[in-house]
């Protein structure tokens, strides 16, 4: 037993370094070609393209009914692959109602953020075709993850971003178009090749001989994921993204840009650190709390740990980012490191925040969790209109957005520590 348990863990420390590693690269792969892009395209074409990018996001966030997140729970395999057909299925769907809406309702949808004549021409298509080819690269990636392929997926990251780059590279005459078109390329080959790889999947079982009904009887089986997943997770995405969504509808598509440049330069390389720690720590705080133990000393030294690493790069960005993005990225996007000045003291709180989320699971607390995100997408909303709208301005628009975020985060870490605090007894 103790062979098997050491093999297991062996194992599963290989296969958290293989996607750790294919994670890290594809984040890192943006950061290096940045100072090129940027000399490439202008702020206001970034700042388009990041509206588009995540207008699709959100669609895609809602449009497979959180059914993708559901593929590797079956126990049956033939389940996992009906899992799959309802995500694509769902994706096709939504392509075609949405393709509808935006024929009927083209001029309004458009006017109602503002976009120009040139920009309104492929606008709603690119916005289509991104959503799909991110639902059909996910669907696959997930599937990968449920027959633990994690070589192929952490070789598609990689692969992905590296297409998208290649083209944004090499189409960048075309403006923020071939942005989009970089990304739309690099998700739909990943994602072939993702399918490819699975041929070996007997896709067409005795299943779905009656495949309507199949569809209909895992949908109603997985139902809690439309049903309580997906409102979290819409407020949540739409939360997190209201200045790409309106900072060019009342300011302009430029302070979208050096908005959207701060936070991807920022949240990469915190993705690549606290990503790999909010795995481990789910892992070990599953184990604590199934052995009914208490999680606090690990939530605890956790925060202290990140802190720690943290305190100084964060207080040198806070003081020296215009320079620093003035050097490295051209002196048009100097603006772009003033916002990240604003920007710092919520991104500190989100590093710190991150990692440690995860115990909101282990102790099946979604339902505090949703709570908790709603109420913080009404009080972004009200930051954001209150600069908008009442002062006018983009600085203290996105200094009241970041001041929000740091009040909520901050009120996040003493409830997460409370939680952990009280983890491992008998509760009521």
């Amino acid at each position: 037993m103790r062979i098997l348990s050491s093999f297991k863990k062996s194992e599963l420390r290989r296969n958290f370094l293989i996607l750790s590693s294919g994670t890290a690269l594809s984040e890192i792969i943006p950061v290096l070609a940045s100072p090129i892009l940027t000399r490439l395209y202008t702020p206001e074409e970034f700042g388009v393209f990041m509206f588009y990018f995540t207008i699709a996001g959100v669609l895609s966030s809602v449009s497979m009914g959180k059914y993708e997140t559901a593929i590797v729970l079956p126990k049956k395999n033939i389940d996992g692959t009906i899992m799959v057909s309802i995500g694509l299925v769902l994706s096709v769907l939504s392509g075609i109602f949405l393709s509808l809406i935006f024929v009927f309702f083209h001029s309004e949808l458009l006017n109602l953020f503002n976009l120009t004549e040139i920009e309104q021409k492929p606008a709603l298509g690119l916005i289509i075709f991104l959503m799909l080819s991110y639902n059909v690269y996910i669907v696959f990636d997930n599937w990968l993850n449920r027959v633990e392929n994690f070589s192929l997926m952490a070789k598609g990251k990689v692969m992905q971003k590296s297409i998208t780059i290649i083209i944004s590279l090499a189409l960048s005459s075309l403006g923020h178009f071939a942005l989009s078109i970089g990304r739309i390329i690099g998700q739909t080959l990943t994602a072939i090749i993702f399918w490819a790889k699975s041929r070996d999947v007997k896709w067409n079982q005795s299943g779905y001989k009656n495949a309507i009904s199949e569809l209909k009887r895992v949908a109603i089986e997985y139902n809690h994921f439309p049903l309580y997943l997906l409102p979290s997770s819409l407020a949540n995405k739409f939360s997190n993204n209201i200045p790409n969504l309106l900072l060019g509808k009342y300011f302009s598509f430029d302070v979208t840009g050096y908005y959207a440049w701060s936070f991807r330069i920022i949240g990469s390389p915190m993705n690549i650190i606290t990503s790999s720690i909010s795995k481990l720590l789910y892992s070990k705080t599953t184990e604590l709390n199934n052995a009914n133990k208490s999680l606090l000393p690990i939530v605890r030294s956790t925060y202290i740990k990140m802190a720690a690493a943290a305190t100084v790069p964060f207080l040198l960005l806070g003081v020296f980012a215009p320079e620093i993005f003035g050097f490295v990225f051209g002196k048009d996007w100097v603006i772009a490191g003033v916002y990240t000045q604003l920007l710092m003291p919520w991104l500190f709180m989100v590093f710190l925040n991150n990692p440690v989320s995860v115990i909101f699971l282990v102790l099946k607390k979604q339902k505090q969790l949703f709570r908790y995100e709603f109420v913080l997408l009404l009080a972004r909303l009200c930051a954001f209109f209150v600069g908008a709208l009442v002062f006018k301005s983009q600085m203290i628009t996105i200094g009241l957005y970041s001041a929000v975020g740091f009040v909520f985060s901050l009120f996040l870490l003493f409830y997460t520590i409370n939680l952990a605090k009280y983890s491992g007894r008998e509760m009521d």
